[in-house]
Parts: C-alpha cells; sequence; structure tokens
C-alpha cells in the first residue's frame, strides 16, 4: 500500500463546514444508536454510553494519525482522487470511503466519524455476544465481559478510515447472527459479503468454514446438507481466483498446493518491517498463535502507543489463562458444539482456521494489534462460554 503518511497536504478544519460536519455525523450516528436497543436486547444508556467510548477512542486515533501517519490518511487522500475500477479488498473500501468524502464532501474528521459509527456497532454487536454467552454466569464474569468490550485498543483499531472498523462489524455481526443461526441467517450472509469485498482471503476462509460446519450439524438432514453444500461450494468456486489474486498469489505462481505452501511462507517475510517486527520463521506453531494474540507484552514495548497496546494484550491473555483454569478446575456441564440454535461449529472452524493462517504469516505487532480483531471476538466468546468460577 502506498501509505501517505501525513497532512500536510490538505487542511483539517478550513471553513464552517468542517466543523458542522463532524456534529451532523456524529449525531446521526447518536440517532441510530439510540434506536438500536432492542436489536440487541440492551438499554439505550448502554448502546449510547458504548458509543460515547467508542467516539473518544476515534478521537484518540484522529490525533494520533495526525501526528504520526497512519493507513487512515491513505484512504482518505485517495478516496479523493481514485479513478481505478472496481476491485474487492482495498479499491472496494476506496469506493466506500469516496461515497462520504467526494459524494457527502466530507471532512477527515467527519469521515473518521462514519467509520467511528460502523465500528460502534461491530461493538454493541460483541457486547450482546458477550452477554448471550454470560447470562447464566456470575456478576464477576459479567463485569470481566464488559471490561472486555471496553478495552482501549478494541475501540481504538474499530474506528479508524480503512478495512478495519467494516472488518470489525462484519465479523462481530457473524457471530452475533451465529448464535441464533436459524432467525437471523440474513444477517449472517449479508456480514460474509461484508467481510469477503472487504478482505477476500477472510472472506474465503468463511466461507470454507461455512462448507465445512454443515457437516457436522446434527439437526440438518442429509438432504438439507447436500443443498446446502451445493449452495456454499459452487460460488466457492467462481470466488476462489478473486481470493487467490486478493494476496497476490495468482499473479506469481501457478496454482498448486505445493506453491500455496512457499507463498505462505514467503507472507511471512512480507510484515517483517519497522522496529515492531519478529522473525517468527523460527518459532514453533504454538509459540506463533502466543504472538500474534498476546505480543507485544509491557516489557517488549518501544512508545506509549504500543505499551497502551501491551496493556490490552496482558489483560486478554488474563482472560485465557482464567478460561484454562476453569476448565481444568471448576466443574461445569459439558460445552456441545452442536446446539439447537448456535452455529458453533462454523464459529469454531472459522477462528481456529484464520487465527492459524494469520498468526504463521503475521510478523509485525503493529499489524497483529489491528487484525487480531478479525478472529478475537469469536475466540472470546467462547472463552465466556467455557468460564466459571468458584
Amino acid at each position: 500500500m502506498n501509505n501517505i503518511n501525513h497532512l500536510s497536504d490538505f487542511t483539517i478544519l478550513e471553513n464552517v463546514w468542517n466543523y458542522v460536519s463532524i456534529f451532523i455525523v456524529f449525531f446521526i450516528g447518536l440517532f441510530l444508536i439510540f434506536f438500536s436497543e432492542k436489536i440487541f436486547d440492551t438499554t439505550k444508556v448502554r448502546v449510547c454510553s458504548l458509543y460515547v467510548w467508542h467516539t473518544i477512542l476515534c478521537s484518540i486515533f484522529i490525533f494520533t494519525t495526525s501526528k504520526i501517519g497512519g493507513d487512515a490518511i491513505f484512504y482518505y487522500t485517495a478516496s479523493l482522487i481514485h479513478e481505478r475500477e472496481f476491485s474487492f479488498g482495498t479499491t472496494a473500501t476506496l469506493y466506500f470511503t469516496t461515497i462520504f468524502t467526494r459524494g457527502f464532501g466530507l471532512t477527515y474528521i467527519s469521515t473518521f466519524m462514519v467509520f467511528n459509527i460502523i465500528g460502534t456497532y461491530g461493538l454493541l454487536a460483541l457486547d450482546a455476544s458477550l452477554r448471550h454467552a454470560t447470562f447464566d454466569k456470575s456478576k464477576y464474569i459479567k463485569l470481566l465481559a464488559l471490561f472486555t468490550v471496553l478495552m482501549p485498543s478494541l475501540s481504538y483499531w474499530s474506528s479508524g478510515i480503512g478495512k478495519d472498523a467494516i472488518q470489525f462489524f462484519g465479523t462481530c455481526f457473524l457471530l452475533w447472527s451465529s448464535i441464533n443461526f436459524k432467525k437471523r441467517n440474513i444477517i449472517f450472509l449479508i456480514s460474509l459479503i461484508i467481510i469477503f469485498t472487504t478482505r477476500p482471503h477472510i472472506g474465503g476462509i468463511a466461507i470454507i468454514s461455512l462448507f465445512l460446519s454443515l457437516w457436522f450439524i446434527s439437526s440438518l438432514s442429509l438432504k438439507k446438507k447436500i443443498l446446502y453444500l451445493i449452495i456454499t461450494f459452487v460460488p466457492l468456486i467462481f470466488l476462489l481466483p478473486t481470493v487467490l489474486d486478493s494476496v497476490g498469489f495468482s499473479k506469481n505462481y501457478d496454482y498448486s498446493l505445493a506453491n500455496l505452501f512457499t507463498f505462505i511462507k514467503l507472507r511471512q517475510t512480507y510484515t517483517m518491517i519497522g522496529g515492531s517486527s519478529v522473525d517468527i520463521g523460527e518459532m514453533n506453531f504454538i509459540y506463533q498463535l502466543f504472538t500474534y494474540l498476546f505480543r507485544p507484552l509491557p516489557y517488549e514495548t518501544h512508545n506509549t502507543l504500543a505499551f497502551l497496546s501491551s496493556l490490552d494484550n496482558l489483560f486478554l491473555l488474563s482472560i485465557f489463562i482464567i478460561t484454562i483454569l476453569s476448565i481444568i478446575f471448576v466443574k461445569r456441564e459439558k460445552f456441545l458444539l452442536n446446539h439447537h440454535t448456535e452455529n458453533r461449529w462454523f464459529l469454531l472452524i472459522f477462528s481456529l482456521v484464520g487465527l492459524s493462517i494469520l498468526s504463521y504469516t503475521t510478523a509485525n505487532f503493529g499489524i497483529s494489534a489491528r487484525q487480531k480483531w478479525m478472529v478475537m471476538p469469536i475466540l472470546l466468546y467462547f472463552c465466556f462460554q467455557c468460564m466459571r468460577v468458584k
């Protein structure tokens, strides 16, 4: 990505419209969020509070990008001038951003606020999912779930202009719709389309996961399984070249399983840039997973932003440790993957396959801090499902 990482080429607040547009977008978001409490089975106070919290972190993100740069500036500036043919991934995100920058004349900050609304809806879906996972748990676990939703890095990375806010929205709605799969299958499909449009390789993993999960759902008859498998498999055949092309595979390699593994190995070196990169090639698989999910830890940081992110990593690590200890030492009901309303098989396959590939190919802490939220919401859902305390 040709990253324009400075703001010297344009002025953020140059006229009255720049100020007015910020408040217009904010209050449109507040209006939409205010009437969302029934959708997520919660209160107006809770949804509005989460919106305000997310907006605070969005404001911090705006400030940091104005000082140190970032992909958000690229997406904003490129959306003002781009004349590309439509394609999935970065270009699709630019097309979406153009609706607000060139279509409605929104400024840098007000465009940020649009993505802030998108990220907030993802946060509301995650909050609803974790409340579902903890409805029969102790007040301590419910409080821990709330603290999880309020993690600063979660709202920070899901509020910026670019793919991350849209992807976070898609992942969280994919999770939320899977909890009541029969009633929310349309939302599930829309979420799948959003994810594929934004990051085709993650969308491809989701489609394959859905394809595989159908084999394990015991409530489906054989005829329905065959029908759904055909419906899932046929589009996958046509979309596979797009998925591979989105990560640069088809441009440089012939289609073969051996070349695919070679390319995945090579992807490790693509992200080994900057001071926050590590050599994951020499790590075993478990340590690669640990590195992707929980590093950097506080003692590994080199600046303020990395240190603050490491505190959230420490909190996430604590959640996983509590879950593991709970599974080992606390008596509980058996956790069933075949559930009468939830598609837990899909969530499990998607999160584990996605995590495995991402952890194997991402060697940069800055990238993993943003992109792990493509699978982390689902992993957290499973953590709170299995968590018990004495």
